[in-house]
């Protein structure tokens, strides 16, 4: 048997550079950045109201279940917020891939051969002569973060996620909005229907009235004609006021993934909104919008790849080991 060992250590050089930190220059300071935001008007903070809390879920300020409801089968239902979702858990599984690159990595390796040889023995005899051979390695291998190129290399890619997260609430968001808009327009078209409705009835019964009177000479042909005239344009209202409704159910229903079934109704009666908080100075809300958070995000990870650039110009240092053993077995053929 036959045991081996070796443990190298190879530095490899190349030209240096420097420059100032990339990280340093490019991160962006949120507290810094909004508070040079112009000051708002002092009513925008009036009744002494900080602000909308950050947590909570807005669609509950609403006091729609109906509405709930349609969002979170919008959310369901949507292809992009699936894709969004897909590149998550991507950019997830590489933040843990570069976490890898701190630690050694290992490779194994492992082989087997036989050989099997004639001879010819005194006498005039043969016999064959039978050999097996038997290696196993390990391999092993590790960088040293000399000047935090793989800490650099972490962080793009926790930036990266944090961009790609942001992205995926923005669609959520974007998606959940949409749809509270168009159950609104739907609950709208649908009282607007109603009030037509009404309104061509207060008018057929107007006519009824001025008929009788017209007879009777109380009233001219003009009065009647007047009435008439009225009850038709609210008849034509109605006409348009269905096809809004439709075109309302249409635009939901394509939202929430239910196009063509027509089976959403509205509500009777539109439910009762609770008093809305005020929301402070708009701008701070700025910090808590998921797109520009991506942007701040892509924005520090531009800067990280700039100074990964930069910091592969320096040396770099990394140590390979490797260790094996080869066993041979040399038999007689019976």
């Amino acid at each position: 048997m036959k045991n081996t060992f070796l443990l190298m250590g190879t530095a490899m050089l190349a030209a240096c550079a420097t420059s100032p930190s990339a990280v340093e220059r490019l991160a962006t300071d949120r507290e810094a950045l909004f508070a040079t935001a112009p000051d708002a008007p002092a009513q925008w903070a009036a009744r002494g109201v900080a602000g909308v809390p950050e947590t909570g879920n807005w669609l509950d300020q609403f006091n729609d279940p109906a509405m709930a409801g349609l969002v979170q089968e919008a959310l369901a239902a949507n292809p992009t917020l699936e894709s969004r979702a897909a590149s998550l858990r991507a950019s997830a599984a590489l933040a843990r891939s570069a976490r890898g690159a701190r630690w050694p990595s290992l490779s194994a390796t492992g082989s087997f051969g036989g050989t099997s040889t004639g001879v010819i023995l005194p006498g005039g005899g043969t016999d064959r002569i039978n050999g097996e051979s038997y290696g196993l390695g390990l391999n092993a291998s590790w960088e040293f973060d000399l000047w935090g190129r793989i800490s650099n290399g972490i962080a793009q890619a926790d930036a990266e996620y944090a961009a790609t997260a942001a992205d995926l609430a923005a669609s959520e968001l974007s998606i959940a909005g949409q749809t509270a808009l168009a159950w609104i327009s739907l609950n709208e078209a649908l009282a607007q229907e109603r009030i037509a409705v009404l309104t061509y009835e207060a008018r057929q019964r107007v006519v009824d009235l001025t008929e009788p009177r017209v007879r009777a000479g109380i009233y001219g042909p003009l009065e009647l004609r007047t009435a008439r005239s009225a009850l038709a344009q609210a008849e034509a209202a109605i006409a348009a006021q269905r096809q809004f409704s439709t075109q309302a159910t249409r635009s939901l229903e394509v939202l929430v993934g239910r196009y063509p079934s027509a089976e959403l109704t509205a509500p009777a009666v539109i439910p009762e909104l609770p008093p809305m908080e005020v929301i402070g100075n708009p701008t701070l809300l700025l910090s808590r919008r998921p797109d520009i958070a991506a942007l701040e995000a892509r924005i520090v990870g531009a800067g990280l790849r700039a100074e990964e650039a930069r910091l592969a110009l320096l040396p770099s240092l990394s140590f390979t080991g490797s260790a094996g053993t080869n066993e041979t077995d040399i038999s007689d053929a019976l």
